[in-house]
């Protein structure tokens, strides 16, 4: 049996506060009972290794599983021994506060996932904990973002806004509104006493602070890459980089879910944070040069935005992605045109004019995609989605009616808002041109959105309708099949499935008036979907009387008015014209502060320059700074140059070292930005020439 009596004088001598002979001598008084009543080994070793470590915070812990505090603090209750460890006794309340041996209480929660009391604070000093826990959280004077799981009573978070820049975030996944309102109620209003009351005020101050972004149960709509966007720039990799992700002691346990699904928002939104700096690497000139190439053509389109309004939220929409499977049903699809709205993606249009069915509209993303895909002349007359940053040989073809809708590009966005009219911007489109055509029509709310083609899978070694293989075979992993059985996949593919599965899981969770089947008859199976043939889907839209509600979106359309009047498009385009002139403006400027950066690190390192030079120097640069990022044309400045840097400059931002390295750090990463901007400028100013020999001007 473990001797806990041999402990107690030696610490005895090593005391951290004041009240620990008091807590001291509770141990020895206690020790002998505790063996006497035969307490399982499992709690014994615990208190000797907390005694042994001369942790009084884990020893008061150990405490509580043999004393009932919450009584006469003397009292052993045998009950609480198991051989797993219970946290406090289960009572009736979802929250209670316990007393601990300082004024501030311990708060307990009944955990919503397994019916278990869990304390969330210590037993002993709640003060102490937290002290003892931020001695593991490294934040810094570079800190960007903290991101903590579990409010609690704000102790975890108050400490962590102590030390927290003023220019830092601090975001709170609380999986309980009720702890709030419990903790902010003070309980039961007619017994608060003065702890309770400065729970509610240090609660109130946190969540008013301006760097806390807070989600909770009651908006969970939001979910939490709303959460993370709302909180960082979508495009703010170098705050992701310094990101620190803390959890508030005692809430994994009371809330197992909720703290995997924190983790694994944390996990996906780095994900898309590397995902999307790759993809700006990859293709950054490439968006802002289609764009520069396609505003020649937006005298005469449209607003996506129109669709919504003349699209009945109960008219049944299928979206024709151009899986392999789509050769099983497409004949069937025939019996939908006129009835539904049927969006076919761009790699689908061959396919389905093949087979004689003519799609209400296409959708076109990529800013590479292939020509071929509208190789047919008959798909240039068919109404036309298209981002801002589509292949603009595309675009320029396209003889039919266009719809603009913008992911991603914010220079577009401020070009056309110059005229103060709103154009549909897509946030969250999945990556793919069938996501893309999903997230519009769920926007729109229409109820009811039938996915074929979707395979998402390799079927028979195909990636593609009309037995087509692309070429690839990177078969990543195997997931659950329509049929039952397990299908090949590869990263991209699965990358949609899941996005998918999670936009469905939102719309069920948000109780959404929006049914998502899934009629591709193979392929992966998208969990959460509704799975049936085709025949069954459109079936099901039929009426008492067995009959399909009408929808001819050809005549419809022609009601659409142009998104810009002449006189507007001409404005635009001016605009535009005198933010490429300005380029040669930003690029001399640019190169200005480069040179100064350049002097004050050459001064820094002879030691040759003062403060107050640096400082004057600095307001300088602040000048340029400005000048530059004021222009309209900056957000295309940025997406030429962010992706190349941003790693670098973080780095220089996030690292540490005396005054004068910290210094030194700042300018150099100046210096790097207007290298880069000046070089973005260079390459702009260039590009615009080459399309101007290529396209008329207006």
């Amino acid at each position: 049996m473990v001797d806990l009596l041999k402990y107690v004088d030696e610490i005895k001598k090593d005391c951290y506060f004041d009240r620990d002979q008091e807590v001291f001598s509770k141990i020895q008084s206690l020790s002998e009972q505790l063996i006497k009543y035969n307490v399982p080994l499992a709690i014994l070793k615990m208190m000797a290794k907390a005694m042994e470590k001369k942790d009084v915070i884990l020893i008061g812990d150990c405490l509580e599983y043999g004393i009932n505090p919450y009584l006469n603090g003397n009292e052993i209750n045998i009950n609480l021994f198991t051989e797993e460890i219970v946290d406090v006794p289960v009572v009736e309340e979802k929250y209670y506060y316990l007393g601990t041996y300082t004024q501030e209480p311990a708060l307990c929660v009944k955990s919503v996932d397994n019916d278990n009391v869990v304390r969330l604070n210590s037993a002993f000093s709640p003060e102490n904990e937290v002290e003892k826990w931020m001695e593991g959280v490294d934040i810094k004077k570079t800190t960007t973002v903290v991101c903590l799981f579990g409010l609690g009573t704000g102790l975890f978070a108050e400490k962590i806004l102590e030390k927290l820049p003023p220019k830092g975030k601090l975001l709170i996944d609380e999986p309980n509104q009720d702890i709030i309102d419990y903790c902010i109620g003070c309980g039961s209003v007619d017994d608060c006493d003065e702890a309770e009351k400065l729970i509610k005020k240090r609660l109130t101050k946190i969540i008013e602070d301006e760097r806390v972004v807070l989600l909770v149960e009651t908006n969970k709509d939001l979910n939490h890459n709303t959460l993370f966007a709302r909180a960082l720039d979508s495009r703010d990799f170098i705050a992701m980089m310094g990101m620190i992700i803390v959890k508030h002691n005692g809430y994994e346990r009371a809330f197992p879910k909720g703290y995997l699904n924190f983790l694994r928002a944390i996990n996906d939104y780095r994900i898309k944070m590397y995902t999307n700096r790759n993809t700006a690497r990859a293709f950054k000139e490439t968006y802002m040069d289609n764009f520069m190439y396609n505003i020649y053509d937006y005298d005469k389109i449209f607003s996506c935005s129109d669709i919504e309004s003349f699209l009945p939220k109960d008219i049944p929409v299928i979206i024709v992605a151009a899986g392999p499977s789509l050769k099983k049903n497409i004949e069937i699809l025939r019996q939908a045109k006129g009835h539904c709205f049927i969006i076919a993606v761009d790699t689908a249009i061959r396919f389905m004019l093949k087979n004689n069915i003519i799609p209400d509209i296409t959708i076109t993303l990529d800013a590479e995609k292939p020509e071929e895909c509208y190789s047919d002349e008959l798909s240039h007359m068919i109404p036309c989605m298209f981002d801002v940053d589509s292949n603009p040989k595309i675009v320029h073809k396209h003889k039919g009616y266009k719809f603009l809708f913008n992911c991603r590009n914010s220079y577009a966005h401020l070009l056309c808002g110059l005229i103060k009219k709103t154009y549909y911007v897509l946030e969250g489109c999945g990556g793919s041109v069938a996501t893309a055509a999903f997230a519009i029509m769920r926007n729109f709310g229409q109820k009811k959105i039938i996915l074929i083609g979707q395979d998402l899978a390799y079927v028979d070694g195909m990636t593609h309708a009309g037995d087509v293989n692309d070429g690839s075979d990177n078969i990543t992993a195997e997931v659950d099949g329509i049929d039952g059985g397990k299908v090949a996949t590869r990263s991209d593919w699965f990358a949609y499935l899941k996005w998918f599965e999670k936009q469905i899981e939102e719309i069920t969770q948000n109780k959404k008036d929006i049914e998502v089947i899934d009629a591709t008859e193979g392929g992966a199976l998208i969990h959460g979907s509704t799975v049936m043939t085709l025949q069954n889907a459109i079936d099901g839209c039929r009426d008492e009387n067995g009959n399909l509600p009408d929808y001819n979106f050809e005549e419809i359309v022609k009601k659409s008015d142009y998104y810009m009047t002449e006189e507007e498009y001409r404005y635009v385009f001016s605009k535009h014209k005198d933010s490429i002139r300005k380029l040669k403006e930003i690029e001399n400027k640019s190169d200005e502060a480069v040179k100064i950066c350049r002097n004050i690190l050459i001064g820094i390192e002879k030691g040759t320059v003062s403060s107050s030079y640096i400082d004057k120097e600095k307001k300088k640069i602040n000048i340029i700074n400005n000048y530059c990022r004021k222009s309209i044309i900056f957000p295309a400045i940025n997406a030429y140059v962010v992706s190349d840097i941003v790693e670098d400059v973080g780095q220089l931002m996030l690292g540490e070292g005396d005054a004068k390295t910290i210094e030194k750090n700042r300018i150099k990463m100046l210096k790097l930005s207007f290298e880069s901007i000046m070089d973005a400028a260079i390459r702009l100013q260039e590009k615009q020439k080459m399309i101007e020999k290529e396209r008329s001007t207006r």
